[in-house]
């Protein structure tokens, strides 16, 4: 939160999405209101605002420490990445030379901060783009001699700037370069080789030992990483040394900490006297291509040199960096759950939600349901809403945009989704947890009228509460910490309704579990999709690089492995382990309209071995209602495809065949070329298959194959055929 007007007078964030029982989650929280705010904390029971449904359901629990009021105070956000080298000697004298490859990807009309380097004194250089020029300056104290030329550059092509000082001048020297590859452009304007100088009158001043801010200009009085004029685009190899022709005494290499994915907030710079460590901040994106890359390499561990850059944003966000308000220590006896810090001001209130899972290595009930707490972040604070000029196209209505989502609007500093992009084109492939996730709210809806995500999950939450269900809580972040170890104890699992952000560990210990006589609960569509990195330095944070799949962006040539994890990216399907293969049915198609019902297939198709599957269910149509678009097969669906993995001893129970508009398309990576007719009227691949298989040694998975199945639960008193079959399964499977 800065100056600019808000709609969300209180807001904050935890430090994780889970918790256990005995453990302390700290909570930050911004107020702008002068009488602070009361805090409390409450249950999340149901959180669709529908006026079909049952609307806003939370229960008030006793929480000392938490609740009471609080002081308010206002917490600003530094956005933008930057790398920072301490103060250090870098230049011995009145004659040496500064050098850096640069690659600009945005217009650099308003100054950014290329390189900024600066004494106590405020003795110093800086080289930055100005009204569309490479430009640099002298710096002595609070004056500046400046010199630049009238040569523009081409935004995403390389060039080679050269800053050299001594006694008489001033001189920048700017030249393409680089493999060909490597720039936007094969044939460029040859006027991008410049030479310009400025004559110093007095003595150039001795630099002392000064901090170097790359992408970025220090804010007096503020540490790293609050900045201004940040840079947009990729930086490589800064160098320090005596005059021009020198071999330089101060190497950057950013290509040094790929090696090791704990490094990507640190870099270094080396001399023959030795080294300097320096930080990395907010997440800018490495494993990028350098000047150097051929075209021959995707694989940044084979080639590192041709990797040796880093790509900057004034919107990258890796923490807030809040002074933490309150800190709250779980009780022992609060059961697992879904709970939120309550926090209200004269005139707001915003829920903070979190997960209580069960105590470490221990299972309190028979069922788990695992909330996709990466997909969370995968959405959160999209602003496809407000940006996307094909929203009403793809959803067949006028967004309805909620205060939530003008407020990410006015303030662009609280971070992005990996469904945006950066103001470079670029799309974003870093979402944080430790921020405001305002649409990871009780009450959110995306676009208007429909929930997605964690009020879709609610659903779930509220109708196992309403059934009686012993059950407990887990989040992706969870699994992904213990692996199988998290999941061993239980008798089923099931998952929310749009578990789409995997990462490798996940995948495996979900797996392993169904293989070990685990039975799970596929309770979504579009699950099991991308590969997801985690930040290995345990911050939250999750990456994905995007292609040849259905997306918002597409990740550059030769970028194509993760950061956190070095490995390759995508989604699953192309690394061999295609959705189907674990829950009999992938992703199929997506349509953000109305939703569609299931017709059960005759038992003289389907066999009658599953006949327990539909007790209690009178007739063939399932699910023709619904808070989701008006039924349960909607938004996202999955169907089987023996072809990709679907085990042969898979059960389809009823499809939803031929309910879908046109606006439920075929998604691309099933089409090898463009095809007219791939809407839901007249593709017959356009569907949701629901399913059941067993294996051998106990285990077994349903699948809904859809994200609007859970919106069906709470129809007519949760009485209804989606219900029952859900029930039904969750029964058997939870039983002995």
């Amino acid at each position: 939160m800065d100056s600019t007007p808000s709609t969300m007078p209180v807001l904050g964030y935890t430090d994780r999405p889970s918790v256990r029982p005995g453990e302390t989650l700290d909570i930050y929280v911004s107020c702008i209101e002068a009488d602070g705010y009361d805090a409390e904390l409450v249950r999340l029971r149901h959180g669709d605002l529908s006026i079909d449904g049952p609307g806003m359901k939370v229960d008030k629990v006793p929480a000392e420490g938490l609740e009471g009021h609080h002081i308010g105070q206002l917490q600003r956000t530094p956005a933008g990445s930057l790398a920072v080298l301490p103060a250090n000697n870098w230049l011995d004298g009145h004659s040496w030379s500064v050098q850096i490859k640069v690659c600009p990807w945005g217009p650099g009309v308003e100054r950014e901060s290329i390189l900024h380097m600066a004494d106590a004194q405020g003795n110093g250089l800086a080289i930055f783009l100005e009204d569309g020029h490479f430009r640099a300056a002298l710096l002595r104290g609070s004056t500046e001699l400046q010199v630049g030329g009238e040569a523009t550059f081409e935004s995403r092509c390389w060039y080679q700037v050269t800053l050299t000082l001594t006694d008489q001048e001033l001189r920048l020297e700017t030249a393409p370069t680089g493999a060909p590859p490597a720039s936007r452009l094969r044939f460029r304007d040859p006027r991008g080789h410049e030479t310009v100088s400025v004559s110093i009158e007095d003595d150039a001043p001795v630099i002392g030992e000064a901090e170097v801010w790359l992408a970025g200009r220090p804010i007096a009085d503020a540490p790293a990483p609050f900045a201004d004029m940040h840079f947009t685009g990729k930086l490589e190899g800064p160098s320090f040394g005596p005059g021009s022709g020198a071999m330089a005494a101060w190497v950057v290499d950013f290509a040094a900490e790929l090696a090791d994915v704990t490094l990507h907030d640190r870099c270094s710079a080396r001399a023959p006297s030795g080294t300097i460590e320096g930080s990395v901040y907010n997440l800018p994106m490495r494993a990028v291509t350098g000047s150097e890359w051929n075209g021959e390499q995707t694989d940044y561990h084979s080639a590192p040199e041709q990797y040796a850059a880093i790509h900057f944003h004034p919107t990258d966000l890796s923490d807030a960096g809040w002074k933490v308000s309150i800190s709250f220590e779980v009780p022992d006896n609060l059961p697992s759950g879904v709970y939120a810090a309550r926090l209200t001001s004269a005139s707001g209130v915003d829920h903070v939600p979190f997960v209580v899972s069960p105590p470490k290595g221990a299972t309190t009930a028979p069922i788990a349901l695992l909330l996709p707490t990466a997909s969370y972040l995968a959405y959160a604070n999209d602003m496809v809403g407000p940006d996307m000029e094909s929203v009403q196209l793809v959803s067949g209505r006028v967004p309805n945009l909620q205060p939530e989502s003008m407020h990410l609007h006015m303030h662009r500093e609280l971070g992005a989704s990996l469904y945006d992009h950066h103001g470079d084109g670029s799309g974003v492939c870093f979402s944080a947890w430790r921020r405001p996730l305002l649409n990871v709210r009780p009450g959110y809806n995306f676009f208007g009228p429909r929930v997605w995500q964690f009020n879709a999950d609610l659903h779930i939450v509220d109708w196992l509460l309403e059934k009686g269900f012993d059950f407990d809580v887990l989040t992706d972040h969870d699994l992904h910490a213990e692996g199988i170890d998290l999941l061993s104890g239980y008798r089923a699992v099931m998952t929310g309704t749009h578990p789409e952000y995997y990462s490798a560990r996940m995948l495996d210990a979900m797996e392993a579990y169904v293989e070990g006589g685990g039975r799970l609960m596929y309770m979504g569509g579009n699950g099991f999709y991308w590969v997801t990195g985690f930040d290995p330095n345990g911050s939250g944070a999750i990456e994905v690089r995007r292609f040849a799949a259905t997306e918002t962006w597409t990740s550059q040539p030769g970028q194509v492995r993760l950061q956190f994890t070095g490995e390759p990216a995508g989604i699953w399907r192309h690394r061999g382990r295609a959705p189907q293969r674990l829950a009999g049915v992938g992703f199929v198609a997506q349509g953000l309209d109305v939703s569609g019902f299931y017709r059960r297939l005759d038992p003289s198709v389907r066999g009658d071995a599953d006949a327990w599957v539909f007790e209690g269910v009178d007739g063939e149509v399932i699910g023709d209602f619904g808070l989701v678009g008006g039924g349960a097969s909607g938004l996202e669906l999955d169907s089987v495809n023996q072809e990709l993995g679907t085990p042969p001893q898979t059960q389809i129970l009823a499809s939803s065949e031929g309910q879908h508009s046109d606006l439920m398309l075929e998604v691309r990576e099933n089409i090898g070329i463009t095809l007219p007719n791939m809407g839901g009227t007249q593709d017959p691949v356009v569907r949701a298959d629901l399913t059941i298989f067993e294996l051998d040694g106990g285990g077994a998975v349903f699948s809904t194959s859809s994200i609007a199945w859970s919106g069906s639960l709470s129809y007519n008193g949760y009485d209804n055929s989606v219900s029952r079959v859900t029930e039904n399964v969750l029964r058997r499977f939870s039983s002995r």
